[in-house]
């Protein structure tokens, strides 16, 4: 008879608050992106404690919406509303012209230098080759670590 194996008892992580308020957030713009989705580029943005914020994109991202998510972070309300955090919801992308995923590497770098922490939150196969790129898996461990293999199965 076999002897039984006794595993060492683990307490249950439970998420912090602010991880609850992150969730709950990313959970309401994603709800948002996809009930106003019609095909073209929707943004939602929601907060989720002081200078912490989730921003949603859903559709399809041609130029035109690169370039206004280029201005909107350079806005200085919008940094200001993301001092701490910023959470990218790339959840809902259903197609992508290429450099969405550059503009939020970029703005990684910018961002870490002001002590803001930028993560980018469960990418669609639609901004896959763009996330193949070897510095880029890199700065996103989120990514890297959870997404790698079953990336979102949208188109």
């Amino acid at each position: 008879m076999p002897e039984s194996l006794s595993l060492p008892a683990t307490e249950p992580v439970l998420p912090t608050p602010v991880e609850r308020r992150q969730s709950e957030a990313v959970l309401a713009a994603s709800a948002e992106i996809a009930a106003h989705d019609r095909g073209e580029a929707v943004l939602a943005i929601r907060t989720y404690g002081r200078s912490h914020l989730v921003l949603a994109v859903g559709g399809r991202v041609d130029a035109a919406t690169i370039t206004r998510l280029r201005a909107l972070f350079e806005d200085p309300s919008f940094r200001a509303l993301s001092n701490t955090e910023l959470v990218v919801d790339l959840s809902h992308v259903r197609s992508c012209e290429p450099g969405l995923v550059r503009m939020v590497h970029d703005l990684r770098d910018r961002r870490r230098s002001d002590g803001c922490r930028v993560e980018l939150f469960d990418p669609t196969r639609a901004l896959g080759p763009e996330l193949e790129d070897a510095s880029l898996s890199e700065a996103f461990p989120g990514y890297n670590a959870m997404r790698r293999g079953p990336m979102s199965q949208q188109p």
